[in-house]
């Protein structure tokens, strides 16, 4: 039989079956016998009394096939019957160029991680990828297409597809990689062997993965996979550049498995607290809370590696805008040492010089101003980068403004948009910029306001951390008016946003607060609207810390 779905088996006169399926063939029994017809699927197949096959096939066409000299067709019919069988088979996986858009289509920001874009560069299709990091479209490849039906067979074993992937990797030649694919495969765990079998960096997993999703449709989950959760990290890869908190160890319930731990000791921020039990699930299976209270905030932090496309692109930029605004060599040479102090977490004072470079390209139009705000957003992190600019009470406000102003400006970019709500969730990491945005919230919480409109996964997950961040620093204090605050910037994150990651962290939010101040928690909103919130969320399995989460939070404020 086919190895592809068998759509119809017919049994022969001798004894002998002969299958078709959607691999566009028929097969004798044990498939010794193939014969390639020029559709995509062969529908039906029926053995006739006289020892004739009949087929039905996907391009609305009956072909009778026979063993019979005397009803053999002509050598012409025959002949023209296997130029249309090549004919398609060499048309398959080829892309249609001229229908694709130009280059000005990688000026609209992805809307996450891994989104890819084809385009049409000069007649040759390029693949691009989303990085929500750098935000940016990065080039992956040319795009060549699937390989043919008969080139379905990687190492001698037979896939649903194998397919062709050129790697640009700055070298003069592309390099040509196979990927083999079965549909009833996880991508994230086909893009996984891809990597190790190549020696690829673990960076290029999800563009990988979303590149198989694309190509080769939804992906047919078996019940043996049932628990792997390749968007959280549970029982996964999660590769470094992943949003941190700052301190603690053990269960990372923003991963869905066991914390992340850098070269500084980095870990969650759920340490310390005693599991509740829930009984709100259907199933009757108590949920135990590990979700919250926080017990430290959340911020974006990325490695030094990272920081080196960052570099590139200031001295790219810097050769671009106008001679009056240009950074001098002497200025750019100190950026590798920055990045190095800023991305080791030590603790080492950074001379105030260091930071001067950053102040210059914030100085830049607007459309070159992201990688400023990226150094911006690590500069935060550190003792010495937040003090800089933070300053006293009075030139931290000004500060803020400057800030906010990159973000809702009258023709904002989203890429400064975004990481503008990353600068603000860093500015939690330490207490005199956490007092800063104390004094600040009301003002800062409505000039944000516009954005919980995005539909952009960063945008929403970047918002919602701030929200968090907020709720630990009320909950801590015990501040009544904050607290009501937090609670209605995590229902509009509840209401607004499509990612479930954002709304996991509104949830945990929430909770924090009401672990504090339960009765106010309640008394800030409505508890209908609430419970209406959450009970949807109840039933999301995948990833299981948003359904587990939305159980043990109703649980707590029923």
């Amino acid at each position: 039989m086919a190895t592809k779905h068998t759509y119809t088996a017919s049994l022969g006169m001798e004894g002998d079956f002969v299958s078709s399926g959607e691999d566009g063939t028929l097969r004798g029994e044990e498939c010794q016998q193939i014969i390639r017809l020029p559709a995509a699927s062969v529908w039906s197949v029926w053995c006739m009394s006289n020892g004739d096959v009949i087929a039905g096939s996907s391009d609305s066409v009956a072909r009778i096939f026979t063993i019979s000299a005397e009803r053999k067709a002509p050598a012409a019919t025959i002949a023209n019957f296997r130029a249309k069988v090549e004919e398609y088979q060499s048309s398959k996986g080829k892309i249609d160029v001229d229908s694709l858009p130009g280059m000005d289509a990688l000026s609209k920001p992805g809307k996450k991680s891994g989104d890819t874009c084809m385009v049409n560069n000069n007649g040759i299709p390029e693949v691009y990828q989303w990085n929500e990091v750098s935000l940016q479209w990065e080039k992956i490849g040319n795009a060549v297409g699937q390989a043919p039906e008969s080139s379905n067979v990687y190492q001698g074993k037979e896939y649903d597809y194998v397919f062709e992937i050129e790697l640009d990797e700055g070298s003069p030649t592309m390099r040509k990689l196979k990927l083999p694919y079965n549909k009833t495969t996880d991508p994230y765990i086909a893009a996984q062997e891809f990597l190790d079998a190549n020696n690829l960096p673990p960076m290029y997993l999800d563009e990988v993965a979303e590149f198989i999703i694309k190509n080769a449709g939804e992906y047919q989950r078996s019940s043996a996979v049932q628990n792997y959760d390749p968007f959280t990290g549970g029982q996964a890869y999660v590769p470094e550049g992943r949003r941190q908190p700052v301190s603690g160890g053990g269960l990372d319930p923003f991963t869905g498995g066991s914390s992340y731990r850098s070269s500084g000791g980095a870990g969650n921020g759920y340490t310390g607290n005693v599991p509740v039990e829930s009984d709100h699930h259907k199933s009757q299976v108590k949920v135990k809370n590990t979700f919250f209270p926080m017990v430290d905030y959340m911020t974006f932090s990325s490695p030094e590696s990272y920081t080196e496309k960052v570099i590139q692109k200031i001295h790219e930029f810097n050769s671009e805008v106008a001679e009056n605004l240009r950074i001098s060599e002497d200025c750019l040479s100190r950026l590798p040492v920055l990045c190095k102090l800023l991305t080791t977490q030590t603790s080492s004072s950074i001379e105030t010089e260091h930071f001067h470079v950053i102040e210059s390209v914030l100085k830049w139009p607007v459309d070159k101003l992201f990688p400023g705000l990226d150094l911006l957003r690590l500069s935060l992190l550190h003792k010495s980068g937040n003090a800089h600019f933070t300053g006293d009470e009075d030139s931290g406000k000004v500060f803020l403004g400057e800030l906010i102003a990159f973000a809702v400006g009258s023709q904002p970019e989203a890429k400064n948009q975004l990481l503008v709500l990353r600068c603000l969730a860093n500015m939690f990491a330490l207490p005199s910029s956490a007092q800063l945005m104390d004094y600040e919230r009301k003002w800062l919480l409505s000039e944000v306001s516009p954005l919980y409109q995005s539909d952009s996964k960063p945008f929403q997950t970047a918002l919602a951390t701030l929200v968090l961040n907020y709720c630990h620093f009320y909950a801590s204090k015990k501040c009544p008016d904050g607290i009501a605050d937090c609670v209605q910037c995590c229902m509009r994150v509840l209401n607004s946003s499509f990612n479930l990651e954002a709304k996991f962290r509104a949830m945990v939010g929430i909770g924090s607060l009401a672990t504090f101040d339960r009765a106010l928690v309640k008394r800030s909103t409505s508890s209908v609207d609430l419970v209406s919130l959450l009970q949807p969320l109840c039933s999301v399995l995948d990833p299981s810390k948003v359904g587990n989460c939305a159980e043990v939070l109703l649980d707590v404020i029923a």
